[in-house]
């Protein structure tokens, strides 16, 4: 076992190098009883954290934490994957309208399109995995293989929510080798495995032609007016 040097927090996992809040570099540690009763307090104050699982925003504060992802991407493909859960759906557009959309516009089309389709091909539902899925023509069920996998990211997300993703994270680990080893996608190493340089990148060009955007429209605006403007 492993700890933090900074949250005295002790990690099961023997692969987690780096604490999931603070990034510090962890150390070797015994699991005695003064670290036991410290982690247990850390823990005790994240145990609400699951029953505000209502609040998106709050939600995805918390994985980005665990898995320092803060892209307009990461944010989207989460609140897609939470408007599946349970067999109705709680909001009309995938990721609530904010004042964020005015600074990435492209993602605000995508959001308008998205949502309009997702309302109209998932209308199956899976009471095993409590997963919403694609179905057209009131024909069709999602693979087991997809059942699966949503079973998975949601046990991932309640052990993350609740904080005892640190003691079980080995767990995961072991199901995701299995998967993988089966030729199956896992949540786990979907999740785990991201890479941020792609999606920062895709982000930088959302805010560069938003702002275009603000720019080029009011000139062109003005123009429109001063030129019949002159012509009297």
């Amino acid at each position: 076992m492993r700890k933090c040097p900074n949250c005295q927090i002790v990690y099961h996992s023997p692969r987690r190098i780096c604490c999931l809040y603070c990034d510090a570099q962890l150390i070797s540690a015994e699991f005695n009883d003064a670290l036991r009763v410290r982690e247990t307090e850390f823990l005790k104050g994240r145990t609400n954290l699951l029953a505000q699982s209502a609040d998106i925003a709050r939600m995805r504060s918390v994985l980005d934490k665990y898995f320092r992802m803060r892209s307009f991407t990461f944010s989207y493909v989460f609140s897609r994957n939470q408007m599946k859960f349970g067999q109705k759906f709680e909001r009309f557009f995938v990721e609530p309208i904010t004042f964020a959309f005015f600074i990435k516009i492209p993602w605000l089309i995508i959001n308008l399109f998205d949502s309009m389709s997702m309302h109209l091909v998932y209308q199956g539902y899976c009471p095993q995995c409590q997963w919403k899925h694609k179905r057209l023509s009131g024909a069709g069920e999602h693979s087991k293989a997809e059942c699966v996998y949503n079973q998975e990211y949601s046990a991932l997300l309640k052990e993350i929510l609740s904080g005892e993703f640190i003691r079980n994270e080995s767990k995961f680990e072991q199901q995701a080798a299995a998967l993988t080893s089966a030729g199956q996608r896992s949540a786990y190493n979907t999740l785990c495995s991201r890479r941020s340089g792609m999606e920062y990148g895709m982000d930088l060009v959302a805010i560069l032609f938003s702002m275009a955007l603000y720019m080029i429209l009011p000139i062109k605006i003005g123009m429109t007016f001063l030129g019949k403007a002159y012509e009297f």
